[in-house]
């Protein structure tokens, strides 16, 4: 009798243990939080996923899914606990016994995307830290918006850069509906401050996410959480808290060259990746006959957010072109980039060899004409570049002065 009950007791727990997501044989800790981001610096780009083939190239991931969906892959490879949503979802979750092997993990990861998101990562799973504790794995979060109506986005740091930006993955609504893999900028710096007040106070900004032991403990409770980032946000404002965050993060002293190309590049790659969110926005207008989009659509396809980040990019690079200038450093930079530089924020109109010249230096070739960062950032700045997707394609690049669409906008610009 004691063999049978003994037996049974075993049998019972392999198949209890067989029905998890996967068995936890060891608990997330400081060496595991270390080993992840050196993990996230190393090993994991836009084609993880993809290059994983299976059920995990089939995975359609937006910002946030993203996040959910490398700590479950890191956990189940290394047999470490899962808990999120203030531990109520957990590796040990029953839900998906009927499966075996990474079509189990591939559906554990698409649970969470269908009931996990943004704002359950900001308030739930993850806590402030100082602004120069931010390692790789660690994330930077936003939500901005106007009449009630707010965008949300979400960016894994994969690596510090030695000039302080960041080298980070994420992904967007788009890509997630196409299926494409994750995107990467390699020098990226944030422009959205956290700067959100009411119940969105200290939930945004760079944040980490907590331990599956700590799952369950608000972000307020947790006596290493820093809150640090937000005070210096309200006192240096969008602009100058993230040149704050650079400095602390930079190990080389740039120079006034390689700070001009920084700004340079930067803004040419935001400019470029916006031809193809337009790109898509207009196709699918035209799919669906021209007719108004609705909220979901609207917040997928128009720019606001975007637009107003590029612009401040642009301010960020003005201040210090003229640095540049008040020092008499413009001899120290490449001669052709600085006279794009100057070309860029030269008052007044702007000729056409001039407008070539900087062109030539960054190519935006769209469906409505060629585009140059010295024309776009006047045409931004005055107002005549709409961030609406149902305006067409001229309209949505300051190519053109016809009728804006009179279909609704569900918010505008964030700052």
């Amino acid at each position: 009798m004691k063999k049978v009950i003994f037996f049974l007791t075993v049998l019972f727990f392999t198949l209890s243990a067989q029905a998890q997501v996967w068995v936890a044989q060891k608990s997330w800790n400081s060496v595991w939080q270390d080993r992840y981001a050196q993990w996230i610096a190393s090993k994991v780009g836009p084609q993880f996923f993809k290059e994983l083939g299976g059920e995990y190239a089939k995975l359609k991931m937006d910002c946030a899914d993203a996040h959910y969906a490398l700590k479950v892959y890191f956990s189940y490879q290394n047999g470490l606990d899962f808990a999120v949503n203030g531990g109520k979802i957990t590796n040990a979750t029953t839900r998906f016994n009927h499966l075996s092997g990474d079509k189990k993990i591939a559906a554990f990861i698409n649970f969470l995307s269908s009931s996990l998101g943004t704002e359950s990562l900001a308030h739930q799973d993850t806590y402030p830290i100082a602004v120069r504790e931010v390692a790789p794995g660690d994330l930077f979060m936003y939500k901005v918006g106007t009449n009630g109506n707010f965008t949300r986005h979400t960016y894994i740091v994969k690596n510090i850069n030695v000039d302080g930006t960041f080298d980070v993955l994420y992904s967007t609504q788009d890509r997630m509906h196409k299926g494409l893999p994750l995107n990467r900028h390699k020098s990226y710096m944030f422009t959205k401050a956290p700067l959100n007040g009411g119940v969105d106070k200290n939930h945004w900004g760079f944040r980490r996410a907590k331990l599956p032991s700590f799952a369950s403990v608000a972000q307020e409770s947790l006596n290493f959480a820093d809150f640090s980032q937000y005070s210096l946000a309200q006192k240096l404002g969008q602009i100058g808290f993230f040149r704050e965050v650079r400095r602390i993060h930079q190990t080389v002293t740039e120079s006034p060259n390689m700070m001009t190309k920084r700004n340079f590049d930067t803004i040419c790659n935001e400019v470029k990746d916006r031809v193809s969110i337009v790109t898509n926005a207009v196709k699918f207008v035209r799919g669906v006959g021209g007719r108004c989009l609705n909220y979901q659509e609207y917040d997928t396809y128009s720019t606001p957010s975007r637009d107003s980040g590029i612009r401040d990019n642009y301010r960020n690079f003005e201040l210090d072109y003229a640095s540049i200038v008040q020092k008499n450093q413009s001899a120290k930079v490449d001669a052709t980039l600085f006279k794009n530089a100057s070309v860029i924020f030269a008052k007044g109109t702007i000729s056409g060899s001039q407008a070539q010249q900087v062109y030539k230096a960054c190519p935006v070739k769209t469906g409505a004409g060629d585009v140059n960062l010295a024309s776009f950032k006047q045409g931004l700045f005055a107002g005549k570049i709409s961030f609406h997707p149902n305006d067409n394609e001229s309209l949505r690049w300051g190519l053109s002065n016809s009728a804006r669409t009179r279909c609704t906008e569900f918010y505008g610009y964030p700052n």
